[in-house]
């Protein structure tokens, strides 16, 4: 993998305008799990809503074919991918495009996806994370692969659940505790919620911890 200084990146990444506060640690968890692992490399991949992300400086430095990184609009596209240009990394393999969350035109060895819970903006606070495995088989080449990250909160059992039910081989690649961000604890309605979910959170010394999870899962059925 190529080593690359992503101070700078890192920095002009975390102020784009269309970075959710709230996927920040999940971002930061998944780029130090791209840079530990050889998940990307070689390999045609796509990172749904993922410009402007710190985890794509390093799937672009891991030496993976093309990149093919989604936003919803071309408004999006073009602020994001202005930042991304700003940083240095190499954008010769990086195609953007205007797209839903899932599917998209074309196929891939691997998709990497942060999916959004908390700021999801759905009833179905899941609703991008649920898409995500159950349409993932349409643009994923035989044997392809998922890394994803998923908190705690968002029901890590009910997603094993899907992932199996919809012909997915899977492991926990890494593991992180982490403090709840501000805004969950200002959001009354999600404190709620997420106490009816099993093992959505642990307590220590008085502050709430989620654990992040990275997830690797290859399609070995379809």
């Amino acid at each position: 993998m190529k080593e690359i200084n992503i101070s700078t990146a890192a920095t002009r990444l975390r102020k784009s305008p269309l970075t959710k506060s709230d996927t920040g640690l999940s971002d930061q968890f998944l780029s130090e799990v791209i840079r530990q692992n050889d998940f990307v490399q070689n390999r045609d991949v796509y990172f749904p809503q993922g410009l402007a992300t710190l985890s794509l400086s390093a799937v672009l430095s891991a030496e993976p074919r093309l990149v093919t990184c989604s936003e919803r609009c071309s408004d999006e596209v073009e602020i994001n991918r202005a930042v991304v240009e700003e940083t240095g990394l190499d954008t010769k393999i990086l195609k953007c495009i205007v797209a839903d969350w899932v599917p998209v035109e074309g196929d891939f060895d691997a998709i990497v996806a942060i999916p959004a819970y908390f700021s999801s903006g759905k009833i179905n606070r899941r609703y991008f994370l649920d898409a995500l495995v159950l349409e993932a088989h349409k643009i994923l080449r035989p044997h392809g692969e998922i890394l994803f990250v998923q908190g705690s909160t968002a029901d890590i059992e009910r997603t094993q659940v899907e992932l199996d039910r919809n012909g997915f081989d899977f492991n926990f690649v890494a593991q992180k505790a982490v403090s709840f961000p501000e805004a969950y604890l200002k959001d009354t309605a999600f404190m709620d919620e997420i106490r009816h979910i099993p093992n959505a959170f642990e307590m220590r010394n008085g502050f709430h911890f989620e654990t992040l999870y990275a997830i690797r899962a290859v399609l070995a059925r379809s």
